[in-house]
């Protein structure tokens, strides 16, 4: 049904929660560069970053209220992040997209459901 590989020889990985990882390690490897050269006047790639960050944040603001909108921005985007990046290695030939199984997408429904309740 779904291709695994084994992990220390007794442990089964299907190939989504590895592809799932590697988008982890990839938006940590992003965020970890960027932080690096951060700077109160913002260039180059800072202004793109500040520019979507600010763009999410208004529409969250303006779907949720004020209040809301900045409480849960962090989540929101963190979700956003993950999911976008999650969808693009889909179009790498040979990958699959690791949202497209539903045993992810519902096990990133668990934690939104939390969080909302």
């Amino acid at each position: 049904m779904h291709e695994e590989f084994m992990w220390l020889d007794f442990i089964p990985v299907p190939h989504f929660v590895s592809y799932a990882f590697l988008a982890s390690f990839i938006l940590i490897g992003v965020a970890l560069m960027l932080r690096g050269g951060m700077a109160l006047v913002p260039r180059g790639v800072q202004n793109l970053v500040e520019v979507l960050a600010e763009a999410m944040l208004n529409l969250s603001e303006e779907t949720i209220g004020e209040r809301w909108g900045r409480t849960f921005f962090p989540f929101i985007a963190t979700l956003f992040m993950f999911i976008l990046t999650c969808n693009l290695m889909g179009l790498i030939p040979g990958f699959t997209s690791p949202t497209s199984n539903l045993n992810m997408t519902a096990a990133m429904a668990v934690p939104v459901f939390l969080v909302y309740q």
